[in-house]
């Protein structure tokens, strides 16, 4: 092998090497940042999202029975207003 073959060899096993430190350091950085995030997220007491889903379906839920409720309160009232006038009447 001439000197140059060497060379060139050399700087690609360098370059390897670099390559899967590069990519470690880049994993290391990542983890870093998520953990910090992590960190940040649970000081401010940021809700989970299934939390927040399960607290949305409640609220859906209560909606509904709301709307049935006033339904049920208006026909009430509605009957209590005709027993009233007929009442009136006699």
């Amino acid at each position: 092998m001439s000197k140059k073959e060497f060379l060139k060899e050399d700087v690609l096993k360098f370059l390897g090497g670099t390559s899967s430190i590069l990519n470690a350091l880049v994993e290391e950085i990542e983890e870093r940042i998520k953990l910090r995030v992590e960190k940040v997220i649970s000081k401010f007491e940021i809700v989970t999202k299934s939390e927040f889903e399960i607290v949305f379906s409640m609220a859906q839920e209560s909606r509904k029975e709301n709307t049935i409720l006033k339904r049920r309160l208006d026909a009430l009232e509605k009957k209590v207003k005709l027993l009233s006038q007929k009442i009136n009447k006699k």
